[in-house]
C-alpha cells in the first residue's frame, strides 16, 4: 500500500477553516499522483482538527481512467494506524473519476464522525484504473465544515 499526499495534507496548500458555529464550503485540491495508484492505496487529502464536523461533502474528479469504467474509491477518515480507511468512511464503490463526474454525499456517517481527535480524511483505491491518466490533473473534495 502507497499513500499520496495532496499539497492541503502536508501543509502546502491550507485549508481555511470555520472560526465559528456558521458553516462553511472548503475547497481542498487533489493533486491526482504522477505513479498509478493501485487497490488500497491511499491518497490522503486534508486533516480536520479537533472541534470540526463535517456536515457534507462532495468529491469532482476529471475522468482518469482512459481505457474504461474500472477506478472506484472510497471516502473516509484514515484509521490510528494510517494503513486503511477506518470505521468512519463516508462513501464507498465511488466512481467519480471513472469518466469525469461528480459524487455527493448520500449518508449522515460524516457528520457523526468523533470531534474530540485530528481525523485524516482520505481517499482509497479500492479498485485500480484500467489505464490510469491521472497524472498532472487535479480534482476537488468540497467540504461543509463548522466549528
Amino acid at each position: 500500500m502507497a499513500k499520496f499526499q495532496t499539497k492541503a495534507f502536508n501543509g502546502q496548500r491550507p485549508i481555511i477553516l470555520p472560526r465559528d458555529a456558521a458553516a462553511m464550503w472548503v475547497p481542498v485540491d487533489i493533486e491526482l499522483p504522477a505513479t498509478t495508484p493501485v487497490a488500497n492505496d491511499l491518497i490522503e487529502l486534508c486533516e480536520l482538527p479537533i472541534g470540526v464536523k463535517c456536515l457534507d461533502w462532495a468529491l469532482a474528479l476529471p475522468d482518469i481512467d482512459s481505457a474504461g469504467p474500472a477506478l472506484v474509491t472510497s471516502l473516509g477518515v484514515e484509521n490510528v494506524g494510517g494503513t486503511d480507511l477506518g470505521a468512519e468512511v463516508w462513501g464507498a464503490a465511488l466512481t467519480a473519476g471513472q469518466t469525469g463526474a461528480i459524487v455527493r454525499n448520500a449518508s449522515t456517517v460524516c457528520s457523526q464522525g468523533d470531534i474530540t481527535t485530528v481525523r485524516k480524511i482520505a481517499l482509497k483505491v479500492t479498485t485500480a484504473a484500467t489505464t490510469y491518466a491521472g497524472a498532472t490533473k487535479v480534482g476537488q473534495l468540497l467540504l461543509l465544515l463548522a466549528a
